[in-house]
């Protein structure tokens, strides 16, 4: 792996409408490096074809053409693109199918076939297109049994409750529907030069939520035969999740786990999940050097060889609860100027 500078990006999960609506965005505020996440309601009508209500993980798995969905995809940014006489790099996608650790081996399949039609449109915008897009990131899952309610049960309070505690799964289970499921997309990954970022998640219930979740997963994935391809899987790391995970940059400065971080989402955040913020709103600047600390070592410093994945060098900012979409570009543009500075003291260091 050669080393490389450190850029930012934008994760199009900012915009609860179709994905045209928020390259549009980005390619007015000129934002190039873009993480696409293309499953929301309207994207499955107009990619997939689907029904109003449809569920994303049924559509996407029951899909037999990824490569008719990349060619949307291409044509749609290439339009946007020319329109606004701006240039995109596509870098991958992000994607959250819960089910990759489920229990009921019928949904972990489908999250499993979803997940491969969606490495597979990544592999083909590559070839086909010239994107860079080898990062899909992925969930790990929750603590449960399954992670999603069953259609048509009637939810209250007191039954809601019920199903967590009578649903409840243990470790070793979930870890091991995990690996399954990896084991196969690993496979998927190299025939299409993809890496994949499993991310953490703040909070009780999901599968991957503390530094401990991460250390173990990083120790089997570093034993011979647990999966096919352990170089193909690694870690994406979400600052905003780290701090509601009380993470902190140098607990992640440790061989096992930094020589797997393959993408980074940054930005603030607010007390909790879904409460993201515009870069620098709550957290000191000095904290965020912290995180560039670590991931300049990853990018520029440390080439590490075969046996573990990519970095794709791009810090992507996200803000998935944002209900104004130009906040997109106070954001970035912010992170980009801390990450300056950060990269100037660097240099003075030096």
């Amino acid at each position: 792996r050669k080393p490389t500078l450190l850029e930012i990006g934008a994760i199009t999960t900012f915009c609860a409408g179709a994905l045209p609506d928020a390259l549009k965005v980005l390619a007015v505020h000129k934002i190039r490096n873009v993480d696409l996440f293309a499953f929301q309601t309207d994207d499955l009508r107009n990619y997939y074809d689907a029904d109003k209500g449809s569920s994303p993980l049924e559509v996407v798995s029951d899909h037999r053409h990824p490569e008719m969905i990349a060619r949307k995809l291409h044509r749609d940014v290439s339009e946007i693109a020319q329109k606004f006489d701006h240039s995109f790099s596509l870098r991958g996608f992000a994607t959250y199918f819960p089910e990759i650790s489920s229990l009921v081996e019928d949904d972990r399949q489908r999250a499993v076939r979803a997940l491969t039609n969606i490495i597979e449109m990544a592999g083909f915008l590559q070839t086909e297109h010239q994107y860079d897009t080898r990062f899909v990131e992925i969930v790990a899952g929750t603590r449960l049994y399954a992670p999603r309610q069953a259609k048509g049960d009637a939810v209250t309070a007191d039954t809601q409750y019920k199903d967590v505690m009578a649903k409840k799964a243990s470790r070793e289970d979930k870890q091991k529907a995990l690996l399954t499921s990896l084991d196969h997309l690993s496979e998927v990954a190299l025939k299409n030069n993809v890496w994949i970022g499993i991310e953490v998640e703040p909070g009780l219930l999901p599968f991957m939520a503390d530094l401990d979740d991460m250390r173990s997963l990083a120790r089997r994935l570093n034993m011979p035969g647990t999966v096919s391809h352990p170089e193909r899987i690694g870690f994406n790391i979400d600052c905003c999740h780290m701090h509601l995970c009380d993470i902190k940059a140098k607990d992640l400065d440790i061989e096992e786990i930094r020589n797997r971080i393959v993408h980074v989402h940054i930005g603030d955040i607010g007390p909790g999940h879904l409460s993201d913020l515009v870069t620098g709103v709550r957290t000191y600047p000095q904290k965020y050097h912290d995180w560039f600390d670590l991931f300049a070592r990853v990018s520029l410093d440390m080439p590490r060889g075969d046996a573990y994945p990519d970095f794709s060098g791009c810090l992507s900012v996200e803000l998935e609860a944002c209900r104004i979409p130009k906040m997109i570009a106070s954001a970035y543009h912010r992170t980009e100027l801390l990450l300056n500075d950060y990269l100037r003291e660097r240099s003075q260091r030096r």
